[in-house]
């Protein structure tokens, strides 16, 4: 058998199934979360390789500021 849950995490299930019926809210929370996921790898990937943002840069034709850009969670491009 399941474990029941708390009355918690009940109430905070069913404000957000509340918050998902807003289009709007839908699509900004999901920009977000999409946003934040790449730039996570991103950093993850880079970091892996022993690769600073300089020499991430280079292999992929970009300065330093524009790989700390992409590593940004709340830069949108």
């Amino acid at each position: 058998m399941m474990p029941t849950e708390d009355a918690r995490t009940k109430e905070s299930r069913e404000a957000l199934k509340q918050e998902f019926q807003d289009e709007e809210y839908r699509y900004a929370y999901s920009e977000d979360f999409l946003n934040t996921w790449v730039a996570t790898q991103i950093v993850a990937l880079r970091e892996q390789r022993g690769l600073s943002q300089t020499a991430f840069g280079d292999l992929i034709g970009t300065k330093q500021p524009g790989v700390s850009r992409l590593e940004n969670v709340n830069h949108s491009t």
